[in-house]
């Protein structure tokens, strides 16, 4: 393959792939999408300035146990779907094929961003663009955990201002949900329910169409950089 058949690599492009899998397959990547949503709530504990000891519990085995598998089942669907392929609910649960590398990757990757935030939100951000595409890889190529943040740091390098960008665009429905959230703890004149009801009402948008529009993105983003680097391999061999 010349350079003239190469992709053109731009985020316009990634957004563009990342809305037509989105809109061609609606229906599974909205529930799935719901699902993951809900795995996830007990994060919201974050949120709040006071959170039961339970609730804490369930955020670490959401966040540790369960979430980081079906987040690589995730990753596999909008990758399907980004090739043109079909995608199911089934396809959430892949990653439990492959239990080992898939909760390994998933667990590496959240447990640094998360990481990353508490010390600063940029190195948080830094560390998702540097290995978001690692989620990806531990089922494309059938790797191990290691292997999948190697790759993903180096098809990630140079490009990573653009998964940037993608960040951006999903990162605002979370931060008007959660202001929405704190405003209605510290409301003191009857507004608390309607601040929650916006809350609520933003991150419904986030489930269905920012979240699988923008995780579909991330899917193209990754695609279009794992051909390059098979490009450039078979060049040189």
């Amino acid at each position: 393959m010349g350079k003239s058949s190469l992709p053109d690599l731009s985020l316009g492009r990634w957004l563009s792939r990342g809305w037509k899998a989105y809109t061609s397959q609606l229906a599974p990547l909205i529930v799935a999408s719901l699902v993951l949503t809900v795995v996830s709530l007990p994060s919201l504990a974050m949120a709040f300035d006071s959170t039961p000891t339970w609730v804490w519990v369930a955020m670490a085995v959401s966040l540790l146990a369960v979430y980081p598998v079906l987040l690589i089942g995730w990753c596999a669907m909008l990758l399907k779907a980004v090739r043109g392929r079909p995608a199911g609910l089934a396809d959430l649960f892949s990653g439990l094929s492959r239990l080992g590398p898939s909760w390994g990757t998933g667990v590496l990757v959240t447990v640094l961003t998360f990481v990353g935030n508490l010390l600063l939100v940029v190195p948080g951000i830094l560390v998702w663009c540097a290995y978001m595409c690692a989620l990806f890889a531990v089922e494309d190529r059938k790797l191990s955990a290691s292997a999948s943040l190697t790759l993903s740091a180096t098809i990630s390098a140079g490009h990573r201002g653009k998964i940037f960008g993608i960040w951006c665009i999903s990162a605002v429905s979370g931060l008007v949900a959660i202001y929405f959230l704190r405003a209605g703890q510290s409301n003191s004149d009857g507004n608390g329910p309607m601040f929650y009801a916006i809350a609520v009402v933003v991150s419904l948008v986030e489930a269905v169409i920012l979240g699988p529009w923008t995780c579909a993105a991330n899917a193209a983003a990754y695609d279009d950089l794992v051909a390059l680097q098979d490009t450039a391999a078979a060049s040189e061999s």
